[in-house]
């Protein structure tokens, strides 16, 4: 009789073990995620330490500068190189050149002339990015047919 019932039941399936699985209860998800119940961050002034006169702390040791003589000096000799690279691009060009590379040629020089007033001023920094954008135009412009 047991088994004329399992054959009359053909939708329920039973596991090989004989035991009947039971689905577990589903419980209701925390309500951590809804839109009642999000955290906003609140925007806090700062604290201000107050420190009495002549107690200045001394800058940690190992800070990096952004003047480093080292690297000031390796700037100064790519900037150089950049304006001369430039340069020799625009005098090895020997072909006709349109007006808006006529354009391109002015810019080209008043980005170098700018690039050397920069490190007259001591902007490295300055006169390299001068620099780089009158080689990369040059060499643009070289590209060119």
């Amino acid at each position: 009789m047991g088994q004329e019932q399992a054959a009359e039941k053909p939708d329920k399936a039973r596991p090989k073990n004989g035991k009947t699985h039971t689905p577990a209860k589903k419980t209701a998800a925390p309500a951590q995620n809804t839109a009642r119940n999000v955290e906003t961050a609140r925007n806090t002034t700062p604290r201000i330490i107050i420190k009495p006169d002549g107690t200045e702390t001394a800058p940690a040791s190992g800070t990096i500068s952004p003047g480093a003589q080292g690297d000031s000096t390796r700037n100064e000799a790519t900037t150089e190189q950049l304006l001369q690279g430039a340069e020799n691009t625009l005098n090895n060009l020997k072909r006709q050149l349109s007006k808006e590379e006529e354009a391109i040629v002015t810019q080209i020089k008043d980005f170098a002339n700018q690039s050397r007033q920069a490190t007259k001023e001591n902007d490295s920094a300055r006169a390299h990015n001068l620099a780089r954008k009158a080689y990369l135009l040059s060499d643009d412009l070289a590209k060119r047919r």
